[in-house]
């Protein structure tokens, strides 16, 4: 199908197929290749994201514990917790109004305080004697974990809880608080509103490129732009971040996927050292693939518009060509149809304009050869033989040209044979004819005697004829008889095995029927159990016991029919058997009809070959009488052809001296005959003697 396309197509699929294949394989790998860059950049992006927000977030933490270590050291502090160590409740109050009125003021103090829910101090038996709150002044606070951490000398972050009033999430802040003895003599503590983390997350993260969401270690969310999430969202209930949280509290960073109500996303995330909180910055996927899928259509649009005027381009030059070799075909069509004044204009440089410049001088050398060629051959046709082709020809064409010429001295020498032959041609044709002449009255007599016995050899012929025919008629007749008595023995052969296999068929069948015979009985039986097991069942069976009734009665139908049935294939049997017997005898006898009707034929083959003989020695000689009556004859005939002929060769060779005088014969050629010969002319010997 491929070979049946025009140069054109095939120069445009081929060209665009080694172009467009090698741009779109480019196209797919750039697209693929700056589509992982992107995506591993976005990744990064994502996981710096959630670290930046993590280490601020430390950062924040720790200056927040800084703050209440720098507070636990204060004066009034330390003096209220150790005036309570030595002189109790009662005798310290002076001491602990002091330190509230401290911690209420640093509560109150703009940009110090609005981060605080309260501030306390605890003796080392969890009672909490000083507090900005008047609310849990009094309260024990041992069974804490970061009041324990603290009497240990920990200064330590507690775990986050809701508030009860406003159900913004807290988290206390504890330091243990020592004399100048180094001993712990209490516990401060700090519990800090977790609602100024919202505007430090946000601002960092939130944009249209997603945002950031802050969970303590157990996957309870503290930060979220949807405040309704906070405190009520668990993360270990979101497919995808469940897995992260083991990764978050090993301290490790990455990106992963997850869904969140119906809604594919994909999410950095990282770990709050001072806290183990975790900290991701998840967007839509949608978000996510917008930089991949606008870089995908660019790639696209870039790769489709390269092709377009690749292709463009290409198909011009194909066009081109493809035009150019056009005007070649179809010059080359005009030569071989004998057109040699086209011309081809074809104007360029390259293999194209050489390929024109090489048909415009074949067609040149054309015109030259044929037009010397026509030249010499029109004289020739007049009877000019002195000419011959004198043009300077090059390759196949001076073959050509020394062929023709050597075929014109080929011919003038021939003409110069022809025309002295001619003359004695005319001698010798006289004095045949007249010998001729006597020769075909000795013929004739001859001939007529020869007819006489031939007429008598031809009624011996038709006598013997009729014999032979005779003959073969009888033997085509017995030879019939033959074939229809050995048909006639395969036929009884055949009905032989026919009724062999009905006689077997026959016990086949009373086999079967001895089967059913069987069946019914145990049907019959089986209806029998079945009936006394009915009358057994009372009123229950009844209707069964009819059922069972009914299947007896046909079993015993079936019984009958299957006896009248083995009777009737016994008497089939019977009547086979003795069908065998009577086919058997007339097998016989036509065996016997058979053997006497091939003696028989043996017999007329042999009078049949007698005649055949016969009638072959009659046919030779009749034949050898009338070969010789047909020589004498012919004889005759061609003696008197022969001296009409030698009358009409004399007259032909007056007409051929004639005609040879039309000719422009060189009498003197001085031809090169073995040159002659080497380019395939064959020179009689007698010729080269001349």
């Amino acid at each position: 199908m491929f070979n049946n396309l025009k140069f054109a197509v095939k120069l445009i699929l081929i060209g665009g197929s080694l172009i467009l294949i090698p741009l779109l394989i480019m196209g797919i790998v750039s697209l693929r290749s700056s589509a992982n860059g992107l995506r591993s950049s976005i990744n990064d992006h994502m996981v710096t994201k959630s670290t930046s927000i993590a280490e601020h977030l430390n950062h924040v933490m720790n200056e927040e514990k800084k703050l209440i270590l720098s507070l636990s050291i204060s004066p009034d502090i330390i003096k209220s917790a150790e005036a309570f160590r030595e002189k109790g409740l009662e005798q310290s109050q002076n001491e602990i109004q002091q330190a509230g009125d401290h911690l209420v003021h640093f509560v109150q103090t703009k940009n110090l305080g609005e981060r605080s829910l309260e501030l306390g101090l605890a003796d080392v038996n969890g009672n909490v004697l000083v507090s900005s709150s008047n609310e849990t002044k009094g309260i024990n606070i041992k069974n804490r974990t970061y009041f324990k951490n603290a009497l240990t000398g920990k200064v330590n972050i507690g775990e986050i809880e809701q508030n009860k009033a406003d159900g913004h999430p807290v988290v206390p802040i504890a330091t243990p608080v020592y004399n100048s003895s180094r001993q712990v003599i209490g516990v401060f503590y700090h519990v800090l509103n977790l609602d100024f983390l919202k505007d430090i997350v946000l601002k960092k993260s939130l944009s249209k490129n997603g945002y950031a969401v802050v969970f303590d270690k157990y996957g309870i969310v503290i930060v979220h732009p949807d405040k309704s999430q906070v405190m009520k969202l668990d993360i270990n209930t979101i497919d995808g971040i469940k897995t992260v949280l083991k990764r978050i509290e090993q301290g490790e960073s990455g990106v992963e996927n997850y869904v969140f109500k119906g809604v594919p996303k994909t999410f950095g995330f990282s770990q709050v050292k001072s806290t183990k909180w975790g900290v991701v910055f998840t967007m839509t996927d949608d978000e996510y693939m917008a930089p991949i899928n606008h870089l995908r259509y660019l790639m696209i649009g870039l790769t489709v518009i390269a092709m377009a005027i690749s292709l463009i381009v290409f198909f011009m030059f194909s066009m081109s060509v493809a035009k150019n070799l056009r005007k070649g075909v179809d010059f080359a069509f005009q030569i071989a149809n004998g057109n040699l004044d086209v011309k081809l204009d074809i104007n360029q440089n390259d293999e194209v304009g050489e390929l024109a410049d090489a048909l415009t001088d074949m067609a040149e050398n054309l015109r030259l050869a044929i037009s010397d060629i026509n030249s010499v051959m029109g004289s020739v046709k007049k009877g000019d033989l002195s000419r011959s082709v004198q043009a300077n020809l090059e390759g196949h064409f001076d073959h050509l040209k020394t062929s023709i010429n050597g075929s014109i001295k080929m011919l003038n020498h021939t003409m110069l044979q022809v025309n002295t032959n001619s003359h004695q041609v005319k001698l010798g044709s006289r004095e045949l004819a007249e010998s001729s002449q006597s020769l075909a009255a000795g013929a004739t007599e001859q001939a007529a005697g020869l007819e006489e016995i031939s007429s008598a050899m031809s009624e011996i012929e038709s006598k013997t004829k009729a014999n032979d025919d005779n003959t073969s008629r009888a033997r085509q007749l017995i030879n019939e008889a033959q074939t229809a008595a050995e048909n006639g023995n395969r036929v009884m052969h055949t009905l032989l095995t026919s009724i062999e296999q009905m006689k077997n068929t026959s016990a086949n069948v009373s086999k079967i029927i001895k089967d059913v015979d069987e069946i019914a009985f145990q049907t019959n039986l089986l209806a029998l159990n079945a009936a006394v097991e009915a009358a057994r069942a009372g009123k229950y069976g009844k209707g069964f016991a009819v059922v069972a009734d009914e299947v007896r009665n046909l079993a015993a139908r079936s019984a009958e029919a299957a006896k009248n049935t083995n009777d009737m294939i016994n008497h089939s049997i019977s009547e086979t058997e003795n069908g065998v017997i009577k086919a058997n005898e007339t097998a016989v006898a036509l065996d016997e009809i058979r053997e006497s009707v091939i003696k028989a034929y043996d017999i007329i083959d042999e009078i049949s070959a007698s005649s055949n003989e016969q009638l072959s020695a009659v046919l030779e000689v009749n034949k050898g009488l009338t070969q010789v009556n047909q020589v004498v004859q012919s004889n005759s005939s061609i003696a008197e052809e022969t001296a009409s002929a030698s009358e009409e060769l004399a007259q032909q060779a007056v007409n051929m001296q004639n005609l040879m005088s039309q000719f422009n014969i060189t009498q003197s050629d001085g031809t090169d005959y073995e040159s002659m010969e080497s380019i395939g002319h064959q020179v009689p010997d007698d010729e080269l003697n001349i």
